[in-house]
């Protein structure tokens, strides 16, 4: 009977993460969203004005931030509910469950339960990576569409130093 109190307890600290990860859903929609808005206005960079790109880059500096924020309040809360998940799995072993005829197992019951909150739990986790990841490309992206750019702008100013030496050459010949 211990040992059952014990797995129901395990079994409710490792659930403690669905509400959690539900309270992230949203935040994670938002976040892809503007992800979205911003990628739309990258994939046109070359034709932006440095000055906004720097504004848009300065946004998903702030997107990947805000990604990896929640990455990093939840995980604690994540990576307990799998271990207390593996604790439940471990003691439904040591329990060797046997079904009633004309029943499901107990233990099949448990882990239909637990399974699939865990499951969400899991998604949200890779959720929140994969979001995290793609702010940090497009950021990349952007930060090499400025620096091409501004070494675009570097080489025409070099031609127009040169040929501004090179006037002033010719004038001083002549002179």
């Amino acid at each position: 009977l211990q040992r059952l109190i014990e797995l129901e307890k395990y079994r409710v600290l490792a659930l403690m993460g669905l509400p959690f990860a539900n309270n992230l859903v949203p935040r994670i929609d938002a976040l892809n969203g503007r992800l979205q808005e911003v990628m739309t206005i990258v994939g046109q960079a070359g034709q932006l004005e440095v000055a906004v790109q720097r504004q848009v880059l300065d946004e998903l500096s702030a997107l990947t931030a805000a990604a990896l924020k929640l990455g990093a309040s939840s995980h604690f809360r994540f990576s307990a509910s799998n271990a207390y998940s593996q604790i439940v799995d471990d003691r439904i072993r040591f329990l060797e469950m046997q079904p009633i005829e004309g029943l499901p197992s107990m233990a099949t019951f448990i882990q239909g339960t637990s399974h699939p909150a865990l499951r969400t739990c899991q998604a949200v986790v890779r959720r929140l990576e994969a979001l995290s990841r793609s702010s940090q490309l497009a950021a990349d992206l952007l930060r090499t569409s400025l620096t091409v750019q501004q070494q675009a702008d570097s080489t025409k100013q070099l031609s127009q130093i040169e040929n501004t030496a090179r006037s002033q050459l010719l004038l001083q010949e002549s002179v």
